[in-house]
């Protein structure tokens, strides 16, 4: 009988660690950016350094590199996603509005530095929920499928969260602007602290 009991432990913590989480950071490509995106590998590839702390935006309605789908949004105010079906389209501003009444309980942060090309504009890497009173990340555990996304928001250095992004560099250009986003595939449940 110990061996049976034994041995379920070991399945269920190799499913466990099979079952990890990990995060999908991306540079936004999508038609109409073109020249934006080339600006940004201009002087190389980007490195995304461990400790980059993504804040939860709202619903994705694209890939992880076109979260908004802005390939299909066009340029007319209050016209989102012109050749989408309308009933489509109700549905995802429906969303994006609930989106923007939702105050953000969630972020996530990277456990190790990224590199992004000009040809491989998304990497995957391990990373944690980020916990903070301060700016009101309350959860312990996400769990998603790549139907939310996150936004970058700052890095974390001796426990304290930096939100200025004024290095300079080609991640500081794309985290200001808004073009460096992450996705969660599976459950992160390890948490990290910030003040």
């Amino acid at each position: 009988m110990k061996r049976i009991g034994m041995g379920m432990l070991l399945v269920l913590a190799m499913a466990s660690a099979a079952q990890a989480g990990t995060i999908e950071v991306c540079i936004e490509k999508y038609p109409g950016n073109e020249r934006d995106y080339a600006a940004l590998f201009s002087d190389g590839p980007v490195t995304v350094p461990a400790g980059t702390v993504f804040n939860y935006i709202g619903h994705t309605f694209g890939p992880p590199s076109d979260p908004q789908d802005r390939a299909h949004m066009g340029n007319d105010i209050g016209k989102s996603w012109p050749s989408l079906p309308l009933a489509e389209r109700d549905r995802r501003n429906k969303i994006m509005a609930s989106d923007l009444d939702t105050q953000s309980k969630d972020a996530i942060a990277i456990s190790r530095s990224v590199i992004l090309t000009a040809q491989q504009n998304c990497a995957t890497a391990t990373g944690t929920t980020v916990m903070s009173n301060d700016f009101g990340w309350k959860n312990r555990t996400i769990t998603d499928d790549g139907r939310f996304y996150y936004q970058a928001y700052g890095t974390i250095s001796a426990g304290r969260m930096n939100t200025a992004f004024d290095g300079g560099t080609q991640f500081d250009f794309a985290a200001q602007s808004g073009q460096l986003n992450a996705v969660v595939h599976g459950s992160l449940n390890k948490s990290l602290l910030v003040k």
